[in-house]
C-alpha cells in the first residue's frame, strides 16, 4: 500500500510544527547517533516493525522518510546499498521505486574531469 498524498502532507505539516516549536529531538530510547543515512532508515524499520504504537507498513515509512528529505537517486542508491544485505526487501523495493522517480544526484567527478584545468573566463 503506497502512502496517498494527503497522508504524507499531514505527517510533513506535524514534523514541521515539531520543528519550529523549540523541542530539540531526543532519542529516547537510548540508541547512539546514526552514522549514515542508511542507518536512519534501518532504524526506523525496526521502530516500525517492534512498537505497536506505529500503525503502518515499514516500506511506507521508508517512503515517507525518503520524501521528507527529498532524497536523490545517489543517496537512495546509498541506503538501498546498505539495507540489502540486512534482509530489508521490502524497503528495497520501494526505495527501488522512489529511485526511478526522483530528481538525479551528484555526479562523482571521474580522474580525467578532476584533472582537467579549464582557465576561468
Amino acid at each position: 500500500m503506497a502512502v496517498t498524498e494527503a497522508q504524507f502532507l499531514g505527517i510533513k505539516t506535524a514534523v514541521e510544527k515539531l520543528q519550529h516549536s523549540g523541542r530539540q529531538p531526543t532519542d529516547i530510547h537510548g540508541h547512539p547517533p546514526t552514522l549514515t543515512i542508511g542507518e536512519v532508515f534501518g532504524l526506523l524499520v525496526e521502530n516500525v516493525r517492534h512498537d505497536p504504537k506505529w500503525q503502518m507498513d515499514e516500506a511506507d515509512a521508508a517512503e515517507i522518510l525518503s520524501r521528507l528529505l527529498d532524497n536523490d537517486k545517489s543517496q537512495i542508491n546509498e541506503i538501498i546499498r546498505e539495507l540489502r544485505p540486512l534482509g530489508y526487501d521490502a524497503v528495497v523495493t520501494r526505495l527501488g521505486e522512489i529511485r526511478a522517480k526522483a530528481r538525479p544526484g551528484k555526479r562523482p567527478k571521474t580522474f580525467r574531469r578532476r584533472m582537467t584545468w579549464k582557465p576561468k573566463r
